[in-house]
């Protein structure tokens, strides 16, 4: 799926599956007050440590971009460790290098974590470059969506970027659009990873009470057969 050209993915529709678990719920016929949503967060990762600045302009637009929707965003290094749990936002301004190097990233991406979101901001007052639009399209049977934000002068020029969502104008009203449906989007999935994800076995008392600094790293035995006492009555 595109928030600007290209094609749905199969990811949303996992994710509107568990939308039914993550809602927030409705208030009380004695009048209490709803309870907050279950909070879920997204890893922002710019796709070189080039481009940090980007990547923290589009965590300051995202969050302002908020609606109590429950969705945390945070801002991770490229070499962050990644687990099957993180739904991360790979960031990159709409240059050929820097597409090139989003491109790598993705065709190595390990089959084991969630496909990525591809956010693509606009370095320019200009369409992407032709090669930008290519290789986006190319990537597009490989990414769970593709997000690109509109170039915003103001955000240059404020020492707070998400304070360029409150100047009026088209672009800003574009931006703003997909920031949230952004938003929708890393929240169903995240909360469609948690849910999925498979739950740990706890470990039975009897594994763990001899061992004082908590249970064993290692996958505990079967408990021991017990045999039953006998008792004989003269």
């Amino acid at each position: 799926m595109s928030l600007a050209f290209g094609k749905r993915s199969d990811t949303g529709h996992q994710a509107q599956e568990v939308a039914t678990v993550v809602a927030p719920t409705e208030n009380t016929a004695d009048g209490d007050s709803a309870q907050p949503r279950v909070r879920h967060s997204a890893l922002l990762v710019p796709v070189s440590r080039d481009y940090l600045a980007p990547a923290r302009q589009a965590l300051a637009l995202l969050e302002a971009a908020h609606t109590d929707d429950g969705l945390q965003p945070r801002l991770a290094l490229p070499d962050t460790p990644a687990a099957p749990t993180d739904q991360r936002v790979l960031v990159a301004p709409s240059t050929t290098h820097a597409m090139s190097q989003a491109a790598e990233v993705i065709t190595n991406w390990r089959p084991d974590l969630p496909r990525p979101v591809l956010l693509v901001m606009r370095d320019a007052p200009l369409p992407p470059p032709p090669a930008v639009v290519d290789l986006v399209r190319t990537l597009e049977e490989r990414i769970a969506l593709h997000v690109e934000l509109p170039y915003l002068p103001q955000a240059r020029l404020l020492s707070d970027p998400g304070q360029a969502l409150q100047v009026r104008g088209r672009r800003t009203r574009t931006t703003l659009k997909r920031l949230r449906e952004l938003r929708k989007h890393l929240y169903l999935a995240a909360a469609w990873l948690v849910h999925s994800a498979p739950a740990t076995r706890p470990v039975p008392v009897y594994e763990w009470q001899n061992h004082p600094g908590g249970p064993p790293a290692a996958d505990p035995a079967p408990a021991p057969a017990l045999t039953p006492t006998v008792s004989h009555h003269p």
